[in-house]
């Protein structure tokens, strides 16, 4: 599900995780991830127990949950639904270090030792003790004053929220704005909307850092913050701060910018939130190993990509290696240049020229 206001992906409905899972009977397991990059989760609860009813394995890729069991206001976590194995990286909002996460597992349906030997054969022989011992000093603050903090944390968002929707075309997304679409959602994940301003979110980033705020990621005409254990009163306030100038300035400037924007940028951002239907012309190995030139990018339509070309968020491909060249791939690469995003993976950052298969 996908929300176009908002420009965001909802994840999976019930109905529609049932119907896949009806229409591929030989699956073994269901992959899901819970909740997402802006806090919105799916009904994982009915999920699991229709995953369950048909003898399916369920992993959870909760990055962004470890939080969640310590407050009441926040979705249930995915332990607590009933999944099998769940991934959670706690160094995204409960303390530890970069780079550190813990793997929870549960229940008769996972084999423990079989996922030891797996975890043996991808890790390091020389794990990094200081990562070790941050984890557990992450684990040991959650396990005796976790409930203190996370909800702290939680009143600090629902007052960040209400402050910023005092000021003058500025919104935040609200779960009032999905609930008929989502049944989780959590409120630490903060959305802030500026296209009453008339700017795009790359432009409001850019102007946010100027006042040393730096968010969590950037798209359409929204930026993305999240409150954490780590945030205070006085942190939440200089954000507040920041927007309310950034309105000031902007308002002082222009009266007329609060008229809903720029409505060319609007729809250049809109369309380029949906991904081109990939075209697979060419198996990824084949393509990798294949000869390659490069040419102007008005004149790769149709051809074979050699690169692999992404924008962040959402971080999927819009063309692969291995696949055709679209219409709607030099239109969301167009739109997405407009906008003022960096392109990931291309060797010419201006996305000027690409590389392609030679024919």
């Amino acid at each position: 599900q996908f929300d176009e206001r908002w420009g965001i992906p909802l994840g999976v409905s019930l109905d529609d995780a049932v119907k896949t899972m009806e229409a591929h009977p030989e699956a073994k397991a269901i992959l899901l991830v819970y909740p997402n990059y802006y806090g919105v989760g799916v009904d994982i609860v009915n999920i699991v127990k229709e995953a369950h009813k048909r003898g399916l394995i369920v992993l959870v890729d909760e990055a962004h949950g470890p939080h969640l069991p310590f407050s009441e206001n926040l979705p249930i976590e995915a332990v607590a639904a009933g999944a099998d194995l769940v991934a959670q990286s706690t160094h995204k909002s409960v303390g530890s270090l970069t780079q550190t996460s813990w793997l929870l597992g549960q229940g008769d349906k996972i084999n423990q030792r079989r996922i030891t030997q797996m975890h043996q054969m991808l890790q390091s022989t020389s794990p990094n003790y200081i990562f070790l011992a941050s984890l557990d000093m992450a684990r040991h603050q959650l396990a005796t004053g976790g409930k203190k903090l996370v909800s702290s944390t939680v009143d600090l968002s629902l007052y960040l929220r209400s402050e910023l929707n005092k000021i003058s075309g500025i919104t935040t997304m609200e779960y009032t704005d999905i609930q008929d679409r989502v049944v989780n959602y959590d409120c630490t994940k903060v959305l802030i909307d500026a296209k009453d301003l008339g700017l795009t979110g790359v432009e409001f980033e850019r102007i946010l850092r100027d006042y040393h705020i730096e968010v969590e990621l950037v798209q359409a005409h929204h930026v993305l913050v999240l409150i954490t254990i780590g945030d205070t009163k006085e942190s939440v306030t200089a954000l507040i701060q920041a927007v309310q100038a950034i309105s000031d300035t902007v308002l002082s400037k222009s009266p007329e910018s609060s008229n809903k924007g720029n409505d060319n940028l609007h729809n250049r951002s809109k369309d380029s939130a949906v991904l081109p239907e990939p075209i697979v012309s060419v198996t990824p190995r084949n393509a990798m190993y294949a000869n390659r030139e490069q040419v102007w990018l008005q004149d790769a339509l149709h051809r074979i990509a050699g690169e692999t070309i992404a924008y962040y968020p959402p971080g999927i491909p819009c063309v692969a290696v291995g696949e055709e060249i679209s219409s709607s791939v030099l239109q969301y690469i167009e739109n997405r240049k407009a906008l003022g995003y960096v392109p990931n993976g291309a060797d010419d950052m201006s996305l000027e020229t690409i590389w392609v298969l030679q024919e």
